[in-house]
């Protein structure tokens, strides 16, 4: 993953349409922390038991119960915490998706499909769409 330092009028100056949801708000941050937090609770409390007690059964049956809610808080921190922008370049026909958790980002680069329009609006989930 790569650090994502480009500010927002760099962005405007390198592609010609940039669609931004804009930061999370407060109460979203808050619960993807919590989440995340809980999943590094279970994780560490994984790990001692590995450590003080080794490899025994009932170990490996207690990391194996404590799995799902592991992935439970994952799951749920970064649906709190993950932005989607798109970036269109119609010279260079590319369009780059990046998917934003916190200071990281992925980008996912693609072919621009043929536009007669965009349609760009604002759906009830509180996401922005493109039509």
């Amino acid at each position: 993953m790569e650090q994502n330092d480009i500010s927002a009028s760099e962005l405007a100056e390198q592609f010609e349409l940039v669609v931004s949801p804009g930061k999370r708000n407060i109460a979203e941050r808050a619960l993807a922390a919590i989440f995340f937090t809980c999943m590094l609770f279970i994780a560490y409390g994984i790990g001692s038991a590995f450590f003080e007690f080794g490899a025994t059964a009932g170990v490996c049956i207690y990391a194996a119960k404590s799995l799902k809610p592991l992935l439970f808080c994952f799951a749920g921190g970064i649906s709190f915490s993950v932005t989607k922008t798109v970036l269109i370049d119609t010279d260079k026909d590319k369009l780059i998706s990046r998917y934003c958790i916190g200071p990281f980002s992925r980008d996912w680069i693609s072919i621009v499909p043929q536009l007669e329009y965009i349609a760009v609006f604002y759906n009830p989930k509180d996401d922005y769409e493109v039509n």
